[in-house]
């Protein structure tokens, strides 16, 4: 078995906890252990301290966590020996991305919300900053809002919507490109995924819709929209072609719209797509890209009740 592991970063609160049915289910079929991984600020007060905790009480939580996963009956358990435990204090929850890097982490599942609670955590804080600093893909998942303070394994992992053991998969992972190499670098983890869950493919693109603003009034809309299409699906043909996987179900999507992330979401909600996971490419490199480019992988997070798979590239 592989040294690398599936790491799901916990904080003890139910919201963070909804990525573990996700990180079992990639364990078990990778063929991966899970890490469940903890990282507290050390207290001023004593070293044994960390956060409003102490350090044993936090293994003792993760601890339970890995028995409550591993349990008899659950649709996708994980063996309790293929599960790891570690608490790391004296670190800031900031420097997570950092910490993971130095771990063997083939995947990372975390929530984008975790025990403070705030609606925009995902656009200033941890799991945005972790995004951009890991090395590994990392799936995020908006939590749903929970009327107790946890979820019985069986009932979470159902909510989730991933394919039971042996059940047939007609579910897919849309890949959002928008033409650049640096969209690009989503491919390969994307494959490796669908491969792993069974899922088909999605190769999609957004073509901008005729605005009169930027293409002029005395516009051919029809001719322009029809050639933007024909380009954008010879692009999307060259990608599956250089992709090489004919194992996989993949399609390509061409989608219309001025705003890139509106059309991504509306088309993933769709009967059409039957898509179970959004993937895409956070490439910001600098503060005028993070507005232009950024804001979209930041908008689809924010908004998606689908996971995410997302990969960042400097």
């Amino acid at each position: 078995m592989s040294d690398r592991k599936i790491v799901v970063p916990l904080d003890g609160s139910a919201l963070a906890e909804q990525a573990l049915p996700y990180g079992v289910a990639l364990a078990r079929r990778e063929e991966l252990n899970l890490l469940l991984l903890r990282v507290e600020p050390e207290s001023e007060a004593t070293s044994k301290t960390i956060g409003s905790i102490t350090q044993g009480e936090a293994l003792n939580y993760l601890e339970l966590v890995r028995k409550e996963i591993s349990q008899d009956g659950l649709p996708n358990r994980l063996p309790f020996d293929r599960i790891e435990t570690q608490v790391i204090g004296g670190r800031s929850a900031h420097e997570l991305g950092a910490i993971l890097n130095g771990l063997e982490v083939s995947q990372v599942v975390m929530t984008t919300h975790g025990r403070t609670g705030l609606s925009r955590f995902f656009l200033g804080s941890i799991a945005r900053e972790a995004v951009e600093q890991l090395q590994a893909p990392v799936i995020l998942i908006r939590p749903r809002a929970l009327e107790v303070s946890a979820l019985p394994m069986e009932l979470m992992y159902q909510k989730t919507g991933l394919p039971k053991p042996d059940e047939k998969i007609t579910a897919k992972i849309a890949v959002a490109l928008d033409g650049t190499p640096e969209a690009e670098v989503i491919l390969q983890p994307a494959l490796e995924l669908s491969k792993v869950l069974g899922f088909g493919l999605v190769l999609l693109k957004v073509v901008p819709d005729y605005n009169p603003l930027t293409d002029g009034v005395n516009y051919s809309m029809v001719e322009e929209i029809n050639r933007r299409k024909v380009e954008t699906w010879h692009y999307l043909e060259d990608v599956k072609n250089r992709l090489g996987a004919p194992t996989v179900d993949i399609t390509l999507k061409v989608l219309i719209g001025q705003q890139p992330a509106h059309a991504i979401l509306e088309y993933a909600v769709s009967d059409e797509g039957k898509i179970a996971m959004l993937a895409m490419a956070s490439h910001t490199r600098n503060r005028l890209s993070r507005l232009v480019q950024g804001s979209i992988a930041e908008r689809v997070m924010e908004e998606s009740h689908l996971p995410v798979l997302m990969v960042h590239r400097n």
